[in-house]
């Protein structure tokens, strides 16, 4: 078996996902958020859970599980300014994900 990794790019309406072996496409998908269902929220972060559950059930419709995974990559959002590139979430990211320090709140900031 290969690696297994899910892509996540959470935007403003939907959230993208996708599931490839290696190189290999195996699933992919875009999980729509009514306007109504997101109006509930009051921020963004507060969408997390609502977000990751419909990821868990599209998870399921293709009998993927999180432990067959290894590794998960989302869209990164609108953090302080970086150089471009890939960056590996740690719990420096994610505290400023979740006191707001981040350039502008966006979905795509739930990718990490």
């Amino acid at each position: 078996m290969g690696h297994r990794i899910l892509a996540v790019n959470p935007g403003g309406g939907s959230t993208k996902v996708a599931c490839y072996e290696n190189d290999k496409e195996l699933h992919r998908d875009k999980i729509r958020h009514p306007a109504q269902d997101i109006a509930v929220f009051k921020s963004t972060l507060a969408q997390l859970d609502y977000r990751r559950d419909a990821i868990d059930t599209l998870l399921a419709g293709w009998n993927e599980t999180r432990e067959n995974l290894s590794a998960v990559v989302g869209r990164g959002g609108p953090f302080k300014p970086l150089i471009s590139g890939t960056y590996g979430v740690n719990e420096v990211m994610l505290a400023d994900i979740r006191e707001g320090r981040v350039a502008a709140d966006h979905p795509s900031n739930l990718g990490a």
